[in-house]
């Protein structure tokens, strides 16, 4: 990891590294999941497991909080809590409430509406959540940059073999009509 961060192994070693454990040990949780499920209802999912499954563009829009991924009915949206995700978050992006507006008489969401201001600015919250998001892309697959550089020249060296098995065909059939 240190490696592929271009960070000093002393400084991983202090900054990253759990006391008590070495740089390739798992990364586990001190949440207990007794805890989770009487906090939270449920166990909280692996973040580096979802980003792998739907994409990094899912987790960051569901960090965000600024648009919904689907559309939700009015009773649905309620705060703390959002489709069940608990709002971990909300002491740095601040408390958003949805606005709704009328459409025909019925109420249609509009948009989110920052009512508390968080630690950092939106700006801010934006860059830690695309770098927390990275972070999350990386953990879940490590070997992936490694494995597309290879696929890059397995590619290569298919076309280049594709060539010359036509220039062989080419060879053997020259003289049928």
């Amino acid at each position: 990891m240190a490696d592929d961060l271009k960070i000093p192994t002393d400084v991983l070693s202090r900054d990253l590294v759990a006391p008590g454990s070495n740089a390739l040990s798992y990364i586990t949780t001190s949440l207990p999941d007794a805890d989770a499920v009487n906090w939270f209802g449920k166990v909280p999912p692996d973040l580096s497991l979802i980003t792998r499954s739907k994409g990094t563009d899912y987790v960051y829009r569901s960090s965000r909080r600024s648009m919904p991924i689907r559309p939700v009915p009015p009773a649905a949206i309620t705060w703390p809590t959002r489709r069940g995700d608990a709002a971990v978050l909300s002491d740095l992006s601040g408390v958003n409430d949805a606005v709704f507006r009328q459409d025909g008489g019925q109420k249609v969401f509009d948009h989110f509406a920052n009512t508390v201001p968080g630690t950092l600015t939106p700006a801010q919250y934006d860059d830690f959540v695309r770098d927390t998001v990275n972070f999350l892309d990386y953990v879940g697959e490590p070997t992936q940059i490694e494995r597309r550089t290879i696929g890059i020249w397995v590619v290569l060296f298919l076309v280049l073999l594709t060539w010359l098995t036509w220039l062989l065909k080419n060879e053997y059939w020259k003289d049928v009509h």
